[in-house]
């Protein structure tokens, strides 16, 4: 097949592919999946290039999946199973696809059965600690033939004869700058070129270890991740889903487990910076190569501070999920690499265009476009929007950088209107349409303010008829959307200025939604106020109402408490009562309780 490496599937079967949370795939009963996929499309007359819709939570039956798919020659639809099922539904109303991969618990949820599909239900037996986990099913559901991955049973490791793949790898879906997720064409073709270009500039091969826990429904999570180490016959570490709680897990590995390359994101470093540093031993063995930064823009000051606290490298990279991953590297070699830059253009070209038309001269600020292989075959079902972005070979970006004297390319801004928070891209369109369902909103506008541990956060401002308080608008939106696109403030106003053409002045709504948030908050120094202040500080950073909350509240009993909210939670805190909490006395944090316990002894100090 075009997606393996003969040397790691053939000489070395019994060689780990995959590590996640202590169960393990080698490369052979990979392909011994690969051939009861395989097997089950064909009697179900699934043809090369169909689409099959993996919705999936658990991570190695989510890594095998689609890895499989892609290396048979059938398309793989990815999408978040974590959505809402509007959210779902949007999508796969306006979709053409043949069978279904699916947990029990996202197929009913999305109510998958109405679209009439080949079904093959993943049943996940292990324990797990995920979302969507912790399946209870019968016990004969798990003994099924029916059911994935009890299929392969019957299946004896022989690899599937080499053959040529055509057509689309993958389908994803991604936020843009309408309201509509596109549907993001990834052919055969340009994912091999991308492959092959990460390979060879991170040295990727047999001898790596790679750790990468970013979400597999993300591009960076799984090309960078599974896909890749299938290729390059290395092995894959996922030993947590990342959040404060679990970096202690994740930093022990990477000396564990000898990691050679560790793919983050620049909120995962900020998080690392802020807890890890009795760990910073971790980095420092033998094994050990570089960091590989993606998914959002990476701060000078947060590159240069965990460079020299870690005394480890971090090569940066620039793409888009249009560009597959990516298409600028700085890093780690000399010649690409300039802290706080996008680097060079790797295996592609590129072009800095003014708004005239012409060319950009050194220090000049213009769109980046960018031509190569790996580029995205255009917007699935949407040639108006694939039309607008890709000309004459050209994919343009919407980003605004210049070229400086060194040649390197920095990032200055954004034509388009996207928000990135923790390495997710939010149309602003798509949550202003959802607050404007709300029978008491006459508009809105959502805005996406710098942030240093984020990027950016999600706000909004609201005009409204009527009374309605900022949790019942998260509760709203909540019910309509991802928990990574809610606004994180919702703040009300008289109204909203607006142009000659009637549209809301984005720019004078930001200064705005800033004056109001400078307002400062009193430091409180009365320690009997500290539960009080501790509640209203959580239902803030979780966007719930207070009155959901109690002391026992934790990160297993309370919606929105998940990732880096837990950070929020602690920032907040710190900000309140002028403190400062120790790496262990955060992750020491598991329930409201223990928060107020700790402000209290602080503050006493």
């Amino acid at each position: 097949m075009l997606y393996i490496n003969k040397n790691a599937a053939e000489q070395k079967p019994d060689k780990l592919w995959l590590v996640s949370r202590g169960n393990n795939l080698s490369f052979a009963q990979q392909w011994q999946r690969c051939y009861a996929l395989l097997d089950w499309c064909e009697k179900n007359s699934i043809m090369p290039g169909e689409f099959i819709l993996v919705a999936v939570s658990d991570d190695l039956e989510q890594a095998s999946l689609l890895t499989g798919l892609i290396s048979i020659g059938r398309t793989p639809v990815i999408l978040d199973p974590e959505a809402t099922t509007s959210e779902a539904r949007s999508i796969l109303d306006n979709l053409v696809y043949s069978a279904v991969l699916a947990e029990s618990i996202v197929y009913n949820k999305w109510r998958l059965e109405e679209y009439n599909k080949p079904y093959l239900p993943v049943v996940i037996t292990r324990n797990q600690g995920s979302l969507f986990g912790r399946l209870l099913v019968k016990k004969q559901a798990s003994n099924s033939v029916t059911t994935w991955p009890a299929i392969i049973k019957d299946f004896p490791y022989s690899p599937i004869a080499e053959q040529e793949s055509k057509g689309l790898a993958y389908l994803i879906f991604t936020s843009g700058t309408t309201s509509k997720p596109k549907g993001v064409e990834i052919s055969h073709k340009a994912l091999a070129s991308q492959l092959q270009t990460l390979h060879e500039h991170f040295s990727l091969d047999e001898t790596c270890r790679l750790l990468n826990v970013l979400p597999m429904h993300h591009v960076d999570g799984f090309v960078q991740g599974p896909l890749s180490a299938w290729v390059a016959g290395a092995t894959l570490y996922r030993p947590a889903m990342f959040s404060a709680a679990s970096v202690q897990t994740v930093m022990d590995s990477i000396y564990s487990e000898r990691i050679t390359h560790m793919i983050a994101v620049p909120t995962m470093l900020a998080l690392i910076l802020r807890l890890g540093v009795e760990f910073s031993e971790n980095f420092k063995s033998s094994d050990f190569r570089y960091i590989i930064s993606c998914a959002g823009h990476l701060e000078s000051s947060l590159w240069q501070s965990f460079e020299e606290l870690y005394g480890v490298q971090i090569a940066n990279l620039y793409g888009l999920t249009e560009t597959v991953t990516s298409a600028l590297i700085s890093g780690p070699d000399i010649i690409s690499r300039r802290v706080g830059t996008l680097g060079l253009a790797i295996n592609c070209e590129i072009q800095i265009m003014l708004e005239n038309g012409l060319q950009a001269k050194p220090e000049e600020i213009g769109e980046l476009l960018i031509s190569s292989e790996q580029l995205m075959n255009g917007y699935h079902g949407d040639s108006v929007a694939s039309d607008a972005v890709l000309k004459n070979g050209w994919l343009h970006t919407g980003d605004l950088v210049k070229r400086l004297s060194s040649g390197h390319i920095e990032l200055v801004g954004r034509l388009k209107n996207l928000i990135i928070s923790g390495g997710r891209n939010i149309s602003p369109e798509e949550v202003t349409a959802c607050i404007n369902l709300h029978p008491n909103v006459i508009e809105s506008v959502v805005l996406g303010l710098a942030d240093q541990d984020w990027g950016e956060i999600v706000t909004a401002l609201i005009v409204l008829d009527g009374s309605v308080n900022e949790a019942d608008m998260v509760l709203w939106c909540r019910e309509r959307l991802s928990e990574y696109k809610i606004p994180r403030r919702i703040l009300p106003v008289g109204e909203l200025k607006k142009g000659p053409s009637g549209k809301v002045q984005i720019e004078v709504a930001r200064q705005q939604l800033i004056e109001m948030l400078s307002i400062k908050t009193h430091v409180v120094k009365n320690t009997e106020d500290t539960e009080a202040v501790v509640l209203s500080e959580a239902a803030s950073c979780f966007r719930l109402p207070i009155n959901q909350l109690s002391l026992n509240s934790g990160p297993e009993n309370t919606l929105g408490w998940n990732s880096l909210e837990h950070m929020e939670l602690v920032l907040a805190l710190e900000a309140r009562f002028e403190i400062k909490f120790t790496a262990r006395e955060i992750m020491q944090i598991d329930c409201l309780k223990k928060a107020v316990e700790l402000c209290v002894s602080k503050t006493h100090k």
